[in-house]
């Protein structure tokens, strides 16, 4: 979950330099950029989301405020929206680094 986030904020940034009115881009290639981004923002906010749950759930697991199937289904969560958001994060990545 941390690689992708991580990998996502930092292509991110470079899609935001690479749509910007300076650059030589063409129209449709800053479309195409922008589109990826805006597929891929939802799912790796849940992602996150999800990531700051297990994190929490971790220390309440570690302080045995909840048991281990409550645990689990907090880090099974977070697997499915890791799971879903790593190849949005990777179309964007090509996206991005085609553009260049």
């Amino acid at each position: 979950a941390y690689a992708t986030y991580g990998t996502f904020v930092i292509i991110e940034e470079q899609a935001g330099k690479l749509t910007s009115a300076s650059t030589p881009l063409s129209l449709d290639v800053k479309r195409q950029i922008v589109a990826a981004a805006q597929k891929a923002q939802p799912t790796v906010d849940t992602m996150l989301a999800a990531l700051n749950k297990a994190e929490s759930a971790k220390a309440d697991f570690d302080a045995q405020k909840i048991d281990k199937t409550a645990f689990q289904v907090v880090i099974d969560n977070l697997g499915s929206w890791v799971q879903q958001a790593t190849p949005l994060v990777a179309s964007l990545v090509s996206v991005v680094r085609g553009a260049k």
